[in-house]
């Protein structure tokens, strides 16, 4: 579970909270449950309603490259002027999600690159090396379609070319 805040004779979201105390207080933590999502540890694209869009190379679960644990996945390996995608379309709480990802591509802007989209709309594209980072995002409730999306020009390879995704976490509405 997840701090949210302290509520009673005194509401914060501090924490530690510290207080020096002259009087009783009524005080209670307020926890919720941890929104890990996937951590694709099972070695498999099987925890999530994971799919791969038509006409793309699928992602895969691999053990090479990985934030954490022993498993994440990697965008699949295409060649130039070719697309590879890893989607989910699910209900979501209104909410913060995030992963983390490590990029290994060719170091020119817009050739070979990673790009996150909600609903269609790109949120951020990340070509070049680097290493694990974690991406922070806010999710309105409803239904909605993640992509993750490995895309590449028609020229030259560089790095690992791919995409690594870990450690998803989402405000995924559980039936």
């Amino acid at each position: 579970n997840d701090f949210v805040l302290w509520q009673g004779s005194v509401n914060s979201l501090q924490n530690p909270l510290v207080l020096t105390l002259v009087s009783n207080i009524q005080l209670q933590a307020i926890f919720l449950p941890h929104d890990f999502s996937d951590d694709f540890e099972s070695g498999r694209l099987s925890k999530l309603g994971w799919t791969n869009n038509p006409g793309t190379t699928p992602w895969f679960v691999q053990t090479n490259e990985v934030s954490s644990g022993l498993y994440a996945v990697r965008s699949g390996l295409i060649g130039n002027s070719s697309t590879s995608s890893l989607a989910l379309t699910t209900t979501f709480r209104d909410g913060p999600g995030s992963f983390a990802f490590r990029v290994s591509s060719e170091p020119y802007a817009w050739r070979d690159y990673f790009t996150f989209l909600i609903d269609g709309v790109a949120q951020t594209n990340v070509w070049g090396e680097s290493g694990w980072q974690r991406y922070s995002f806010w999710l309105g409730a409803g239904t909605h379609k993640l992509e993750w999306r490995y895309q590449k020009d028609a020229t030259f390879t560089g790095g690992l070319d791919g995409a690594f995704v870990d450690e998803v976490e989402l405000p995924i509405v559980v039936p």
